[in-house]
């Protein structure tokens, strides 16, 4: 099979090697990548209608020049050859193509689920679900397909922080995933790789616990580590350099340009000497020719962060849709399997009966959290699962559109479906209440609305996305609900940022700075992780005339100084 030129929109031509097309991009687990948006801001940006699939195929193109040209110019600035480039090289790329394979449906809309995975190993006759923590399949797995004792011990020191491990849900996901699915095809049919370090770099684990006093492995793991890092990591990767520059360009988002030829083209590193550790350690760096575009590129995860990943039109989508889920998942809680022998006993006395053949696993449960734990696994995006009358097959958005339609009639599904139905955020943004408290309140602000409506609901269950609100207070004549989100932002540690000026012969060492050091303005990290509160009313409601008139607004937010009235 020879090598493929693919055409993409934003970097131009990508050149994918046969082995990489063969072994990874033809596989089944990486074409369900297609069927995996990318983010929920169609809401927002109806042309952002793009997948994991290029993403993912982005993120290898530019870890090819990351390797390309941090290899050389560690040559020349560190006086650094590479020991065993091509295995680092292609355990980098695979890493790069795979670092997505493990996504749940709408990307990170759903991926909290996977945090808890029901081990199928253990059921028998009488089933009881066993809960195990995602890090630890992912530690499993990893025992299992790479025996070397020493690595074992590392990556275990190094992998568990506190009880939940390195990396978000996704990223171990798709650790588990390259683990139990393409380990014996890297090693059969694939150029040699490290595993261990293709694991590393997805889930953003550095090696740490080995003897920082043997100068040799201080530079054979600061190596990997750099690169560890130039995939994920809180500073500038590849990983950000194409979802920036991709979102924004089926977004239409006019921002600021990252030239990533320029920034790649100046990637080094330093060594910095750690006083508390007693040792030098090798970090990524750029060469002072790309200091612009460095700013350029936390500017732009900035702006991105707060007017389109945390925009509330988005953010209300992502509830929405858990919110439908949850209705559905409530509904769907019934075995309806006929002639089930436990069919009777399962809907009577809410137990579960498992059907496990060497093809597919069959789940029949009226258990909530069953159904949940069966569909977010690693079987149903690996393989093939049967849940309450669903055939899931590598897992994807459409499975998710599926179990919506099957429930038209529930009130967060016609949302999702009818436009005009979906409830309507009173304010827009921060700046749009502080705007209508200086003209109807004078006293209004997020902080001590955010205060006032916890007070107000405390005792209550906050379980669900939305919360009525309206009857606790019978003079509101309209509906209203109130939303709790949690902003998910994560700027670009710009103090971990090294700008390489050249180096000092005379002392044998680079002379380099922070970034945060170098820039006198200060960079808007855009809003903090605070939780934020909106107020949504109903769209067909006629009630509400809000552009018109702020009294309303002004109304309800008396109705929060005073006590509610419980009915």
């Amino acid at each position: 099979m020879p090598d493929k030129i693919i055409r993409d929109p934003i970097h131009g031509y990508i050149k994918i090697e046969e082995p990489y097309i063969k072994n990874i991009v033809d596989h089944p687990l990486f074409q369900r990548l297609r069927r995996i948006e990318q983010t929920s801001m169609r809401v927002l940006y109806p042309s952002a209608h793009h997948d994991r699939f290029s993403h993912s195929l982005g993120t290898y193109h530019l870890g090819k020049k990351a390797f390309h040209y941090f290899v050389k110019n560690i040559e020349a600035d560190l006086n650094i050859h590479v020991q065993n480039k091509e295995l680092i090289k292609h355990s980098f790329l695979v890493a790069c193509l795979l670092h997505d394979i493990g996504h749940s449906p709408f990307s990170h809309t759903f991926e909290k689920f996977f945090e808890r995975q029901l081990d199928f190993n253990t059921m028998g006759e009488n089933f009881k679900p066993k809960t195990i923590l995602l890090h630890q399949c992912v530690q499993k797995a990893y025992q299992e397909n790479i025996k070397d004792s020493s690595s074992q011990e590392l990556f275990h020191s190094d992998f568990l922080s506190g009880n939940v491990g390195y990396g978000s849900p996704h990223e171990k996901m798709s650790s588990l995933i390259v683990l139990e699915c393409f380990s014996e095809i890297l090693k059969e049919h694939f150029p040699p790789v490290d595993l261990d370090m293709i694991v590393r770099s997805i889930i953003g684990c550095t090696y740490y616990h080995f003897d920082m006093s043997n100068r040799d492995l201080c530079q054979k793991y600061g190596i990997r580590n750099c690169l560890i890092r130039l995939l994920n990591s809180e500073i500038i990767d590849v990983d950000k350099l194409d979802y920036l520059n991709r979102d924004m360009t089926f977004a239409g988002y006019d921002n600021v340009l990252i030239d990533t030829e320029r920034l790649l083209s100046s990637l080094s590193a330093v060594w910095i000497n750690d006083d508390e550790l007693h040792c030098r350690l090798m970090q990524p760096a750029y060469r002072k020719n790309a200091l612009s575009v460095v700013e350029n590129a936390i500017r732009a995860k900035s702006s991105i962060n707060q007017w389109i990943y945390n925009h509330h039109a988005v953010s209300c989508e992502q509830a929405l849709f858990v919110e439908a889920f949850f209705e559905c998942v409530s509904k769907e809680a019934i075995c309806p399997k006929v002639g089930c022998e436990h069919r009777d006993n399962c809907v009577k006395n809410h137990h579960s009966c498992i059907q496990i053949d060497s093809e597919r696993i069959s789940v029949f449960t009226n258990d909530k959290d069953v159904f949940i734990n069966s569909i977010f696994s690693a079987n149903a995006i690996k393989g093939s699962i049967s849940c309450n009358g669903y055939n899931f097959t590598l897992l994807s958005d459409d499975d998710i559109h599926c179990i919506f339609k099957r429930h038209p009639y529930l009130q967060s599904v016609q949302e999702i479906l009818c436009r005009n139905k979906r409830r309507k955020a009173i304010w827009k943004s921060d700046e749009e209440l502080s705007s209508i408290s200086n003209k109807v309140c004078g006293h209004l602000s997020i902080d001590n609305l955010n205060t006032s409506i916890h007070e107000t609901i405390q005792g209550e269950s906050r379980e669900r996305s939305f919360f009525d609100i309206s009857r606790l207070f019978p003079s509101v004549q309209s509906k209203i609900w109130t939303l709790k989100l949690s902003k998910n932002n994560t700027p670009i540690e710009n103090d971990k940022i090294l700008i390489l000026f050249g180096r000092d012969d005379s002392e044998k060492a680079c002379v380099f700075s922070r970034f945060s050091d170098l820039v006198l303005h200060e960079i808007d990290e855009s809003k903090k992780n605070a939780p934020c509160e909106y107020l949504l009313y109903a769209a067909s409601d006629n009630v509400l005339s809000l552009r018109e008139n702020y009294r309303f607004i002004k109304e309800i937010a008396n109705l929060f100084s005073k006590k509610p009235v419980r009915t």
